[in-house]
């Protein structure tokens, strides 16, 4: 049963990441990879909500914390495609862009994490 609730959560993360990137393709020009650092932001805060949710709290049961970390909030974050981009600005000379943008993704996702987290006991 577990596979078929991963599954279903990795279908909805992916089309979530998929309408994150193409709505910032069209917002935001430039060179620097603003979906996938929000995209990851915003994936390390649900994963901070959730797990304080299903660790202390225990508030969401096994079933919905495989869902929401494995299936939804895996597929919807982007490491690989992360450190593609950071490789790639690096490789067209661009190594001060790839420093923010590695710096960034792990200052801000890091600080993201803590908050949904520290949200999460709240609530």
């Amino acid at each position: 049963m577990n596979f078929v609730v991963v599954a279903l959560g990795a279908m909805i993360g992916g089309l979530l990441r998929y309408i994150v990137s193409i709505s910032f393709s069209s917002t935001v020009a430039g060179s620097f990879p603003w979906s996938t650092l929000a995209i990851n932001v915003v994936g390390s805060f649900f994963l901070g909500l959730v797990m304080q949710f299903a660790g202390e709290r225990h508030l969401i049961g096994d079933s919905a914390k495989i869902f929401l970390t494995i299936g939804v909030i895996g597929s919807f974050t982007t490491f690989s495609t992360f450190s593609f981009e950071a490789l790639s600005l690096f490789q067209s000379g661009e190594a001060v862009r790839g420093m923010i943008y590695i710096g960034a993704s792990n200052v801000f996702s890091i600080l993201a994490a803590f908050g949904g987290y520290t949200l999460g006991k709240i609530f």
